[in-house]
């Protein structure tokens, strides 16, 4: 059972049911797997630049968990007083999850895994002027969510406008570096990464519920490779502990309790984090999924919650 304001009025002393668990969300309920995983969910529409005491004035006495969802790739500056939201919430018992996320871009992702020592896929303007590099857009999904925003409001979060050229994914592209101009490595809107890949064509999403995680593998032979349009094979469920520990890793650095991680292994096998992502979209279900990553949200939550 999925709440809003409106539910609640309707079935205000209902114990049974009440909710249990406030998803903080924006832009990102309809069609994203919070909704069809979260049982007993709160639904908490966020309003970008809201002070810490509005939010906590819409979560009601008897929420467990409280779930960051912000569809947007750097979140730090959409609650005013962030710190205190969460001082708050941990005085009143409630566990929180992906509180630590923050800057989700793409050479930041990038930047923090080189600095923790992990494979990382951070390109250098002088190379070899043959190696391949993927073009992509700073922003997750082409800056999808971002170009939603008026002025103002990116301001207000600090962030740029983004690119006119990359507006999707498929827009991103691979080059040599020698064919890679020099206005694209001073603009920082692009983000320019080392092409990693493997002899299957194989791109791995690590769909993430607290601990219950789904390794979801797909093969394509285009070199710019997306879940939507690759063939999917079938589903791994694991927990946390089993899941390849450069990912595990990645999950842990950036605070990711909730969303999906986006993989490829080289043919060593080793893993190179390509995107992280808080407010993972419901594609391409396969038996059993919803139900391995439902599981969690019973039981001991605060053990769950990433170290």
């Amino acid at each position: 059972m999925f709440w809003d304001l409106g539910d609640r009025l309707r079935h205000r002393g209902a114990y049974e049911a009440a909710p249990l668990h406030a998803i903080y969300e924006w832009r990102s309920w309809h069609t994203f797997y919070v909704k069809e995983i979260v049982p007993r969910a709160l639904r908490v529409r966020a309003r970008l630049g809201e002070d810490a005491d509005d939010v906590l004035r819409r979560v009601p006495e008897g929420v467990r968990s409280f779930l960051f969802h912000l569809d947007l790739t750097d979140s730090r500056r959409f609650v005013q007083r962030r710190a205190r939201l969460l001082a708050a919430l941990e005085s009143r018992g409630i566990v929180t999850f992906n509180a630590r996320i923050g800057d989700l871009r793409a050479t930041a992702v990038q930047q923090r895994l080189k600095e923790a020592g992990l494979p990382h896929l951070l390109a250098e303007r002088l190379g070899n002027p043959d190696e391949l590099l993927m073009v992509k857009s700073n922003y997750n999904y082409g800056g999808r969510s971002e170009r939603l925003l008026d002025g103002s409001h990116r301001r207000l979060l600090g962030l740029e406008e983004p690119l006119k050229s990359i507006r999707q994914k498929w827009d991103y592209f691979v080059r040599p570096r020698r064919e890679i101009p020099g206005e694209i490595w001073r603009d920082a809107r692009y983000a320019i990464q080392r092409f990693v890949t493997n002899a299957a064509g194989r791109l791995t999403r690590f769909r993430i519920s607290l601990d219950h995680w789904v390794e979801s593998p797909c093969v394509s032979a285009e070199p710019v490779k997306d879940v939507t349009r690759a063939a999917p094979e079938p589903d791994r469920f694991l927990l946390r502990s089993e899941s390849p520990p450069e990912v595990r890793r990645a999950a842990a650095i950036f605070g990711l309790d909730f969303g999906s991680i986006d993989a490829v292994a080289d043919d060593e096998g080793v893993y190179h984090v390509v995107d992280v992502n808080c407010t993972p979209g419901v594609t391409q279900n396969q038996p059993g999924r919803l139900e391995w990553l439902r599981q969690p949200w019973g039981g001991e939550l605060a053990s769950r919650r990433l170290a």
